[in-house]
């Protein structure tokens, strides 16, 4: 065993008898120090007749608990001896006892087992028995309650283990009428002398499974151990020896065999060890509280130090252990309130029931911690977001190893105890899960559009400018009149397949979360953008279209004024032809003069057929001259019907 640190505390009352006399009551302040404690312990009990010195035995013990254990962890050696702390257990010179009940000091020394596990070593110090104001009732109750509570129960005696040795025991043969196996009521029942049945021997396999690893340390000893035949006995073979039943047939035999089967059926990793008279002086025995190890015998030393690693090493030490689970300090302190309460209730300390509180307080417990890992992977994970779908799913699974993991570092009671609380922090699980999953979707979004809308500033906006951009010029020139609107096949194009894939191959590189969110995003954007690149198609349209109008109307506005112009010359011919007919009138009269004339001036006839020739020449090119009048406002009135009939196409196609 590893050590780590010393004690530096003070005993507590952990069980105390009530007031009245009837019944026991916790100590909160040892209960607190228990709750406090998450790893496994060892509870090392010492117990025995009154003023056999346990409470100075256990002050040795933790004097040199911590450098003892720091030596067989290989972490130094041996510390030298402290002076007694002045928080050590009470020790009198007196025949009244100094303890009642139980008492546990407050520090615990703490150890490695030879796994590793870390495990603090618990020192409890038990009222001794066959005290004058107790019954032997009373020792009993007690010895169960340390017995229950202890994972080594040394046993403190003085001199050598004899008959009166063996009856001072006599309690342990009577274990079943204190302590139930099973929730149910059933009780051990062993070592009763004659042949136990199956019942029985289960019983005693269940009572043999609860009970501590047993020392019984021999104060005082100072026979030589040696057999019959002179070999040399360590002080466990003398022990066995006086376990082993005598054969002897008398009352009281009997009697002391029923005890010696019980703590050979019980106790089943036991031990024995014998420490010598601590002083040779009897006045020093007075004072042996006060007394420093240079005052005491170095056999008492060596013997002290011997059991201390005893204690603290090989089979004896173990962590205390129920149906397989090692005993946390939390769950000792449940052990302890369960127990006491069914002795308080009349009863007798049911393992079974008192396991039962304890894994539904411990499961509870995980419950907590399993919410609290859950709690902390959740925002870890929420932290992250937005991940893809692979990395989601494989956050949720963290949120259950996370928090299944915390629950199971704490749960103890097997299966059926931990099924409810575990199902219901799956629960749990699956709602963070959902919640994890919305957030992520949400971060999803906001990145894949915050993304879109940067790509769409580097790949489509320049396009859309381009498209309003040439409209624009379009309408502009069709507003000038310069030749016309430009057709739409000579504007620029929408998005064209290099643009759309660089678009889209960025797009997948870059954007981050579930598939279905990422290429929803994608789909919405491209719906918007073609209702928007349609939109500026139209627009597009409609200016170009207006532009085309504007030249029809410029056109129409052309015809109108050659139309006039057609019609001021068809007047003006209209007048050339009234001024020829005119001419004309008066060539005729001039030639119907000339007649008369050349009928009555026969001398001017040939004059006159000149002016009359000439008349009618006149009158000639007069006639072609309305002729070429009349041609030109029909050409007019043509020009003019196709005019109206363009401008009638163009109104019809806006």
């Amino acid at each position: 065993m590893a050590s780590a640190s010393a004690p530096g505390g003070r005993p507590l009352p952990f069980i105390m008898p009530q007031k009245d006399g009837d019944g026991f009551r916790i100590g909160d302040e040892a209960m607190s120090v228990l709750d406090a404690i998450t790893v496994p312990v060892v509870p090392i009990a010492v117990c025995g007749k009154a003023r056999t010195g346990k409470s100075y035995l256990m002050n040795s013990f933790l004097r040199r608990a911590p450098a003892i254990a720091a030596e067989l962890a290989g972490e130094g050696a041996a510390a030298p001896e402290r002076a007694p702390a002045p928080g050590s257990f009470t020790v009198g010179s007196t025949v009244e006892s100094c303890t009642q009940g139980i008492w546990m000091y407050s520090e615990p020394v703490m150890a490695k087992l030879p796994d590793g596990t870390d495990v603090a070593v618990l020192v409890l110090d038990t009222e001794g028995f066959g005290s004058t104001d107790r019954e032997e009732s009373y020792d009993a109750r007690v010895f169960a309650l340390a017995t229950l509570l202890s994972a080594v129960l040394v046993y403190n005696s003085s001199g050598v283990v004899n008959n009166d040795a063996i009856a001072s025991l006599s309690f342990v043969a009577n274990m079943s009428r204190h302590i139930q196996t099973s929730s149910d009521g059933a009780a051990g029942s062993a070592a009763s002398g004659g042949n136990p049945g199956e019942g029985a021997a289960s019983s005693a396999d269940d009572l043999a499974s609860l009970f501590p690893s047993f020392v019984w340390v021999l104060r005082d000893f100072h026979l030589l151990l040696v057999d019959s035949d002179g070999q040399e006995l360590t002080p466990r073979d003398y022990m066995e020896q006086r376990l082993a039943d005598d054969g002897a047939l008398d009352s009281d035999s009997l009697r002391r065999n029923r005890v010696r089967r019980a703590i050979t059926t019980f106790f089943r990793r036991r031990d024995c060890h014998a420490l010598m008279l601590p002083v040779e002086d009897e006045d020093d025995l007075q004072r042996l509280p006060e007394l420093g190890d240079d005052e005491l015998r170095r056999g008492f030393l060596e013997g002290r130090d011997e059991l201390v690693r005893k204690l603290l090493s090989g089979p004896i030490m173990a962590a205390k252990t129920l149906h397989g689970t090692r005993v946390t300090g939390r769950m000792l302190g449940g052990l302890a309130r369960s127990y006491v309460a069914a002795v308080n209730d009349g009863g007798v300390p049911s393992v079974g029931s008192a396991w039962g509180a304890v894994t539904q307080e411990e499961c509870r417990r995980a419950l907590d911690d399993g919410r609290t890992a859950l709690r902390r992977a959740l925002d870890a994970a929420l932290a992250t977001v937005p991940l893809s779908d692979e990395r989601e799913q494989s956050a949720c699974e963290g949120l259950l190893a996370s928090a299944k993991a915390a629950f199971e570092a704490r749960a103890v009671g097997g299966k059926d105890a931990a099924e409810a609380p575990l199902a219901e922090l799956k629960g749990e699980v699956g709602k963070a899960a959902s919640r994890l999953r919305e957030a992520n979707a949400e971060a999803a979004g906001s990145h894949c559009r915050a993304l879109l809308s940067s790509l769409r500033r580097d790949h489509v906006d320049p396009v859309l400018r381009a498209m309003r951009d040439a409209a624009e010029e379009a309408a502009a020139g069709g507003r000038r009149g310069e030749g016309g609107a430009a057709p739409a096949a000579a504007l620029p194009p929408p998005l064209g397949r290099a643009e759309s894939d660089a678009f889209a191959a960025a797009y997948a590189e870059r954007s981050r979360g579930p598939a279905a969110v990422v290429w929803a995003e994608a789909a919405a954007f491209w719906r918007g953008l073609a209702v928007e690149a349609a939109a500026v198609a139209a627009s597009t349209r409609e200016s170009i279209a207006e532009a085309e109008r504007a030249e029809l109307r410029r056109q129409a506005e052309a015809g109108q004024a050659a139309a006039r112009r057609a019609e001021e010359e068809v007047v003006a011919v209209r007048a050339a032809r009234e001024e020829a007919e005119a001419a004309r009138d008066k060539a005729q009269a001039a030639a119907v003069t000339a007649k008369a004339e050349a009928e009555a001036r026969a001398a001017g006839a040939t004059a006159a057929r000149r002016e009359t020739a000439a008349a009618r020449d006149a009158a000639e090119d007069a006639e072609a001259r309305a002729a070429a009048a009349e041609k030109a406002v029909f050409q007019e009135r043509a020009r003019r019907q196709a005019a109206a009939a363009a401008a009638d196409e163009a109104n019809a196609a806006r």
